[in-house]
């Protein structure tokens, strides 16, 4: 209302110096004032295209909060940026979710299974949000990645994206966790077993004994039919050799680790999880009970728990469990 009677009075002075009298002069900036007609002073800058050399500004706090005018504040903004590694001379394909900042960051590896249909990408933007880079990549023969699939070769593939990410300038080496779903989660837990330098795991709806829950044909073809390279008996004979978890779990005895199941998974149901190695006693256990095998119906509350639990884990804060009460779906901690 200010800029508008701001306005008419302008419009008043100018139109005075013109040679109009006071009462035209009051109708005439009174139509316009209806009209929401504004005389512009300036020309509105527009947009031609091209990018500006000027830093973008840094994203709001959790407040809303951004720097005083006339204090310097330049940072890195967040980014999704497609990338190409190598493994045993193979392309693969996979991208980066750069968290905004310039100084050094925690970094998760996101691991997804098999085929792959899961990629858990929304975790992804949610851990990016919180100050958490993440990298994501698709391994040999699968999702466009060069070569020829096998579950042999999912170890080294993930160890390659695991050196890659410690490598990068903005990533703090001392802080970084895996995140893998199904196969990928016994992935997860089989590098954590492995690799040096892993502070967390989350392993989501893992495979934890290949013997216990062995691949069906009619699975095995599926999955051979979305992959290169492969066959389906090939992929049962891969699957039946991979090594269980409590073969390893010695290796991760004092890791933090965060398992989260599902009470309506179909291929790993909650008998699949009922005798955890004892090397694993200590580990965080989450149960959505009316979740299915990729939790479709309860993201809102995988991401609340795996995010918290993580930044727990990156800020260096023990903490002995979550409470369900905060959490969709009333999954019971067990």
């Amino acid at each position: 209302m200010a800029a508008r009677v701001w306005t008419i009075a302008v419009t008043l002075r100018r139109r005075s110096a013109a040679g109009l009298s006071p009462r035209r002069c009051l109708r005439v900036a009174a139509a316009g004032a209806r009209l929401g007609i504004r005389r512009a002073h300036a020309p509105c800058p527009q947009y031609d295209g091209r990018r500006s050399d000027r830093p973008r500004r840094a994203p709001a706090g959790p407040a809303g909060v951004r720097p005083r005018p006339g204090i310097a504040f330049v940072t890195t903004p967040a980014s999704l940026d497609g990338l190409v590694l190598s493994s045993a001379g193979c392309r693969l394909l996979g991208a980066l979710h750069r968290a905004a900042g310039d100084e050094r960051l925690p970094a998760v590896l996101l691991l997804h299974g098999i085929p792959g249909h899961e990629k858990n990408l929304d975790l992804a933007v949610e851990l990016r949000d919180r100050g958490v880079h993440v990298l994501h990549i698709h391994y040999r023969g699968s999702w466009g990645s060069e070569g020829n699939y096998s579950l042999t070769h999912l170890l080294p593939d993930a160890c390659a994206a695991l050196e890659w990410l410690a490598a990068l300038p903005f990533v703090d080496p001392a802080r970084i966790a895996l995140v893998g779903i199904s196969l990928g989660g016994w992935l997860a837990l089989a590098l954590a077993g492995q690799a040096e330098g892993v502070l967390a795991v989350v392993s989501l709806s893992p495979l934890l004994d290949p013997a216990r829950r062995p691949l069906l044909p009619e699975e095995a073809a599926e999955f051979a039919a979305s992959l290169n390279g492969t066959r389906a008996d090939q992929l049962r004979q891969e699957w039946a050799a991979l090594m269980p978890v409590h073969a390893f779990a010695s290796r991760l005895a004092g890791m933090p680790i965060l398992l989260v199941t599902a009470g309506c998974d179909s291929f790993f149901p909650p008998e699949h999880y009922s005798r955890l190695p004892a090397e694993l006693a200590r580990v965080t256990h989450v149960r959505f009970p009316r979740a299915d095998h990729v939790f479709s119906d309860v993201r809102p509350g995988l991401r609340h728990v795996v995010c918290q639990w993580l930044l727990e884990r990156f800020d260096s804060r023990a903490a002995d469990g979550l409470s369900p009460a905060a959490i969709g779906d009333n999954p019971g901690r067990l």
